[in-house]
């Protein structure tokens, strides 16, 4: 029994010793837990401000951005549309500058076309047509060749139903000068286009052209009234060599007949070629008088024929050029003097 009491009362002090440490072992672990806990609670909530902080910083950033991208765009869109203003203020000063122009140049060519209307009458002849009227005459009437005169046509107030024209040689500008190279003075009237020859001392040749033209009749060659078939085929007849001539040369084509007799002749090219005559030399066949015609806008022509001499039974050589590879060559015949033959024409 002493034993069983000594033993408890061992057993006793043990737990009073061991006891309070454990207690305090378990409160110390129980304190460092709340503290671990709310240590974490603290860092979460730091965190969690720090990350408000950041999302607001961020805002902020985004806010700044935003509204430095606005005042960019702005700044960009109000030069963009000052830049658009100033184009369109320059393109409408532009167009209001050439309208300008336009409404100027109009009313220049309206107070010239006016003009125009109040000097010429009714079927009055114009004046740049005179140029072609006198060249013609020239042609069909005189001893010398049209392209080698110069031309110069006036319209005197004194005289209302004719021009006057004179014709010089090519020579010195100077006026002076011009007049002793004057060949012939003409005088065309106004509304028939009538030409007289006012040349001082020509005044009986004068007469006499105007006589001879009166019993003159011009004849309108029969090849003006042919088909393009029965054209072709009678240029074709005309061919020195027809495999080298191209068939674009019939297009316009018209080499009427000429006659023994014949002083004023008329055909017809394209516009952009070019026509020249070669006329047999009395003298010497072997030679040739080679002479240019002088080709219209349209594509018509004329040759002063009198002053060349050919007869019956010769032969024109006829080449003509413009785009082809090589000329494209024709003969005329001559054929007999002929009443009506003097002037042919083609139109």
């Amino acid at each position: 029994m002493k034993k069983t009491l000594a033993a408890a009362l061992v057993g006793m002090f043990v737990l009073s010793a061991c006891g309070p440490d454990e207690e305090n072992s378990e409160t110390s672990g129980e304190t460092n837990v709340e503290e671990q806990e709310e240590q974490e609670k603290t860092t979460a909530n730091e965190n969690r401000e720090q990350e408000q902080d950041e999302s607001k910083n961020q805002e902020t950033d985004d806010e700044n951005n935003s509204e430095s991208q606005e005042n960019h765009n702005s700044t960009s869109d109000e030069n963009t549309s000052e830049e658009n203003e100033g184009a369109g203020n320059t393109e409408k000063e532009q167009q209001e500058a050439e309208t300008e122009d336009t409404s100027s140049g109009d009313n220049e060519v309206s107070e010239e076309d006016e003009s125009t209307n109040e000097n010429n009458q009714e079927g009055e002849i114009a004046k740049v047509e005179v140029s072609g009227i006198v060249f013609d005459y020239i042609e069909g009437h005189e001893d010398f060749d049209a392209e080698e005169v110069k031309l110069m046509v006036e319209d005197r107030e004194e005289e209302e139903n004719v021009y006057h024209a004179q014709v010089f040689t090519f020579g010195p500008e100077d006026a002076e000068r011009q007049g002793t190279q004057t060949l012939r003075w003409y005088s065309i009237d106004k509304m028939s286009g009538e030409v007289k020859n006012e040349t001082p001392g020509m005044e009986e040749e004068n007469e006499e052209n105007e006589n001879e033209t009166s019993e003159t009749e011009i004849t309108v060659s029969e090849i003006a009234s042919m088909s393009p078939e029965e054209r072709e085929s009678h240029h074709r007849n005309l061919a020195v060599d027809e495999e080298h001539v191209m068939d674009r040369v019939f297009d316009q084509l018209l080499l009427p007949g000429v006659h023994e007799n014949t002083r004023s002749y008329e055909g017809r090219v394209g516009p952009e070629e070019s026509i020249r005559f070669e006329f047999p030399n009395a003298e010497n066949s072997a030679d040739r008088t080679i002479a240019e015609a002088h080709v219209e806008e349209d594509g018509y022509y004329s040759m002063n024929m009198s002053q060349y001499e050919f007869s019956k039974g010769e032969e024109i050589i006829v080449r003509i050029s413009g785009g082809y590879p090589q000329e494209q060559v024709f003969e005329l015949p001559v054929y007999g003097e002929e009443e009506e033959k003097e002037i042919i024409r083609v139109r």
